[in-house]
């Protein structure tokens, strides 16, 4: 909303005072011009000289600038940095259309390694993925019930955050000495990428973004670098030495992707080995075959302010910034706030019934609002844990992303929410929303 403008101060009528020095003007022309010759006449014969005074006075100009005017609020732009993996603003993700049933159904494992002559290849389009025609209607993602709302901080009370100084950090000698730990951090991050350093570039930068005090286009900044940096470390198929989140693994007899995870002790879904990799298709995979294992786990905090979802790898001290995705939340503020666990039940492909309505959208209607993935959320506070049916969903709503229209879920589009799916592991993985 805009500022009022400042009105200027009128002028007022003539005053009687005015009218008066206006009828006696002629008068005193008269007596200054008798003044002047007898003046005149003084100075001629010598009779002496004088200096007259100057009664200007000088004109006070008052300033009308608003000086004490709200600046203008700059919020942060998101990444249009273009990845392969699904980056905030891109529209292509090396998307997946696999399907897969409910994770509590009996699992069929895709066909193990066939010998041959074939040898992977990036995807040029969806991976064909096993298990397309398992059903698990049991375990059909809860109704999106909307739960009471969690009040947003008010900034007042004992408990309430200290506002931010105007400064960003403060004018104290602790306030700026803060400002040049986070700007050496940020310059050394930068420089070991210059290096060719990139896990700890990786590293450098995570702990200069979660500093207090960073501003948010140096924040925007540094989430670009990351998300550069993971395009290589955590989507590329390269690995680099020192990085502790990966390793390689050589394909033997009788393995299958969807095994993997399991027998490596990998926090991730099996179809991110696929992604990593670009095997076209799982069964394209041969003994002998180098490839490159992500082992997680990974967690995700969700800025409602921002409707931007940010992505982890690792625990505690460990942790190091992945990329970030727009997200659409629910209508009316309804999307909970508190720290949630992803639960059994991710779904490819789900059912879905409007809890609203009654009407119910099987798997492959195209009209179904939850799209292709459904990971389940539950709640890990006392007051989050009888709240059920929110998750983070697809959407066939692209024009709901970064708006509040759902009825609590977090939704995304289907190319990042693929990637998100493949990221988070049932039991394991985290999702914290914040009011931020």
């Amino acid at each position: 909303m805009a500022l009022p403008s400042q009105s200027a101060r009128q002028v007022s009528a003539r005053s009687p005072m005015d009218m008066a020095k206006r009828k006696l003007a002629p008068i005193a022309i008269g007596a200054a011009g008798i003044g002047l010759v007898v003046t005149a006449s003084w100075l001629i014969f010598g009779r002496g000289a004088g200096t007259p005074e100057s009664a200007l006075a000088s004109a006070n100009v008052s300033s009308d600038s608003p000086s004490n005017a709200l600046p203008a609020k700059s919020l942060p732009v998101e990444s249009t940095t273009p990845s392969s993996a699904g980056l905030v603003g891109s529209s292509a993700a090396n998307p997946s259309a696999a399907s897969d049933a409910n994770l509590n159904v009996p699992h069929q494992d895709p066909p193990v390694i066939q010998m041959g002559s074939s040898t992977p290849v990036p995807s040029s389009g969806s991976m064909a993925a096993p298990n397309q025609n398992l059903q698990a209607h049991s375990n059909v993602p809860a109704a999106e019930t909307r739960a009471p709302n969690t009040p947003a901080s008010t900034g007042t009370g004992a408990n309430a955050p200290a506002a931010a100084p105007s400064t960003g950090i403060g004018g104290t000698n602790s306030g700026a000495a803060s400002v040049a730990r986070i700007n050496s951090r940020m310059q050394t991050g930068l420089d070991l990428i210059a290096q060719n350093k990139p896990v700890e570039a990786r590293d450098t930068l995570s702990s200069a973004l979660a500093a207090p005090g960073l501003n948010a286009a140096d924040a925007e900044r540094i989430r670009i670098e990351l998300t550069k940096l993971n395009d290589r470390l955590v989507f590329g198929t390269e690995i680099v030495p020192g990085d502790p989140f990966v390793s390689t693994y050589v394909i033997q007899s009788g393995d299958s992707l969807s095994r993997l995870p399991k027998t490596q002790n990998l926090q991730i879904d099996w179809r991110l080995i696929q992604r990593v990799n670009r095997i076209s298709s799982p069964e394209r995979i041969q003994v002998g075959q180098h490839i490159k294992l992500i082992k997680g786990p990974f967690h995700v905090v969700v800025h409602k302010n921002d409707f931007r979802m940010d992505v982890y790898e690792g625990n505690g001290s460990q942790k190091v910034f992945i990329r970030s995705f727009n997200v659409g939340l629910g209508e009316y503020n309804s999307t909970p706030v508190g720290l949630f666990i992803v639960r059994p039940g991710k779904m490819v492909n789900p059912d879905w019934r409007n809890p609203r309505t009654g009407e119910k959208f099987s798997k492959d209607d195209p009209k179904n609002p939850l799209g292709e993935r459904w990971i389940p959320l539950q709640g890990m506070s006392d007051s989050l844990k009888d709240i059920s049916g929110y998750g983070i969903h697809g959407t066939i709503e692209p024009d709901s992303i970064g708006k509040q229209s759902s009825m609590g879920c977090v939704r995304m589009l289907p190319a990042d929410v693929e990637v998100v799916y493949e990221l988070l592991t049932e039991g394991i993985s985290t999702v914290e929303i914040r009011e931020d």
